[in-house]
């Protein structure tokens, strides 16, 4: 059987593929997110996973730098 049997992110232990044509990852639809963002498509292929997350959490989901973590990262590096 061929490596290429499936979806690219198939792998066998998560059972069966799905049928043809119905895809894990929606790619046209991630890759026009990431286009709306400014990202390229070489730039888009590069992302890993967590920059992936980080680039569409919703504001609410990403917690703000409070004001002692910036003061703590200032007495670190005071430049």
């Amino acid at each position: 059987m061929s490596a290429m049997a499936g979806s690219p992110l198939h792998h066998p232990s998560d059972g069966p593929p799905p049928p043809r044509g119905e895809e894990q990852t929606p790619w046209p639809e991630m890759m026009r997110m990431a286009a709306g963002f400014g990202v390229g498509p070489q730039a888009f292929w590069q992302l890993s996973l967590r920059e992936w997350r980080m680039l569409t959490a919703r504001p609410e989901a990403v917690s703000p730098m409070g004001r002692g973590v910036l003061e703590q990262m200032a007495e670190r590096w005071p430049d």
